[in-house]
């Protein structure tokens, strides 16, 4: 998934049909290498919220606590983002990309 104006990328085997978020050069179900890409919306509504109290090595806000969200995006994938405040289940929200096509994402209302 890259951060677009518009929206973000996700890429999709023509093998499999799998739809995954992270550029690479092969599907990460079946192996494949026949890829497209699409822009979707970058907004959606968070199906879950967990709070984190250890940071891991690399942590995407840097400090503790932060929230790990699910977010129902409005074209249809979930895509798992950071917050660096809680997030309300059912709450609308708004998807970036802090690195183009590696993350980490973030989600923000």
């Amino acid at each position: 998934m890259t951060d677009q104006p518009t929206g973000l990328r996700l890429f999709t085997c023509s093998g499999c049909a799998y739809v995954f978020q992270i550029a690479r050069g092969f599907c990460p179900r079946c192996g494949g290498t026949a890829l497209s890409s699409s822009t979707k919306s970058r907004h959606g509504t968070v199906t879950a919220c967990t709070e984190v109290h250890v940071t891991p090595l690399g942590s995407p806000t840097g400090a503790v606590p932060f929230w790990i969200v699910l977010v129902q995006t409005d074209d249809g994938p979930v895509i798992m983002a950071s917050s660096a405040q809680p997030l309300q289940i059912g709450a609308a929200t708004t998807l970036t990309a802090r690195t183009p096509d590696r993350g980490p994402y973030m989600a923000e209302t």
